[in-house]
């Protein structure tokens, strides 16, 4: 496929060759958001050896087509001390997806969380069902 594209656009008089490899090569590599999941579903919460994705600590995941990672997320409590630990371990596991170019955390208490926002997994593993 790559091969074709490359045909095309050269038989169509393009002469950047190197800009078209890279523009194709980006596209192999587009990070998905289902890829971002799987990742932060084997990041636990420290205390509640729970990945944070089950808890409902993750509001939104933002992918921009250059491999920029946003995630808007939420702790289990405004006071907790473990913010630094998640979010390191968080960028370390995001970084290991082919594509990603830069992680950002952004940390919100609106809405504040609830077991509500836990999936069936989370509250079996913590005995809440």
């Amino acid at each position: 496929m790559l091969m074709k594209s490359l045909s095309n656009e050269l038989w169509r008089g393009e002469e950047n060759i190197d800009s078209l490899l890279n523009n194709s090569k980006r596209n192999i590599m587009n990070v998905n958001k289902l890829q971002i999941i799987r990742v932060l579903k084997t990041v636990m919460d420290p205390e509640l050896h729970v990945s944070i994705y089950d808890l409902g600590l993750i509001y939104e995941i933002t992918v921009s087509k250059e491999g920029s990672v946003k995630i808007l997320m939420t702790l289990t409590s405004i006071g907790c001390p473990l913010f630094t630990t998640i979010q390191k371990e968080m960028e370390d596991s995001l970084y290991t997806i082919q594509g990603v170019t830069s992680v950002a955390i952004d940390l919100t208490f609106e809405p504040p969380w609830d077991t509500d926002k836990m999936s069936k997994k989370a509250k079996e593993q913590l005995g809440i069902l």
